[in-house]
């Protein structure tokens, strides 16, 4: 798996990199971290930039999935960045499973 991973950069079609919130009512993380309930638009900027250091010449989307029933900005105008807001029932999924069949 790891070797796949390196080698991503070499792979000629689109890739799809899931980062996803923890769902509401999570029970309470052990380090004390609070600020993984959403993800914000500059935690999506830093990985956005990171995969782009690490993968300069692959096609990607990086999905980032946060909850609906936890208040949080939208994310917009990150380039090869796309927010998806769900709710804990798998509501807007849809939205997401379209762009993953295109």
């Amino acid at each position: 798996r790891i070797e796949r991973f390196r080698n991503l950069n070499n792979y000629p079609g689109k890739v799809y990199f899931v980062r996803s919130a923890y769902p509401p009512g999570y029970p309470p993380i052990t380090t004390g971290q609070t600020d993984c309930f959403a993800i914000t638009a500059i935690q999506a900027k830093k990985l956005q930039e990171a995969l782009i250091h690490l993968f300069p010449k692959l096609n990607f989307t990086l999905i980032i999935l946060n909850y609906v029933e936890v208040p949080s900005q939208s994310i917009i105008g990150i380039d090869k960045v796309r927010e998806f807001k769900i709710g804990k029932d798998v509501q807007g999924m849809d939205d997401l499973i379209k762009l993953l069949n295109k």
